[in-house]
């Protein structure tokens, strides 16, 4: 990969990080106010994302490793974009999988 294509890239992850506030706007939106424990999943998503991601990959780069080099494999690089590329793809899914709330509450409380 060049160095041109992964500074777009991580520009444009830097910029999808914003996102998680509206996680916290959905929520309040899609469900009734009594289940308040939904913002708490959020916040959990957020958390568990990094918890999971770090080590596993982690493991994946200590996999693919070369004896006696200093550096990571591009066998563990590649298996390590496929598992985030993964990763999104589910999150894309899921969000395809919502709703439109036009800033109105769906449920009266």
């Amino acid at each position: 990969m060049s160095a041109t294509l992964a500074i777009l890239l991580l520009l444009l992850g830097a910029l999808g990080s914003g996102v998680m506030g509206l996680g916290f706007v959905y929520v309040k939106e899609s469900v009734p106010r009594s289940l308040a424990a939904a913002v708490g999943f959020v916040n959990l998503g957020v958390m568990v994302g990094p918890l999971i991601q770090q080590p596993l990959l982690g493991a994946v780069l200590d996999h693919y490793s070369i004896a006696g080099f200093q550096g990571y494999s591009k066998a563990g690089m590649t298996t390590c974009m496929l598992i985030l590329a993964v990763w999104v793809a589910s999150a894309i899914a899921a969000l395809a999988a919502t709703r439109e709330t036009h800033a109105q509450a769906r449920y009266a409380d």
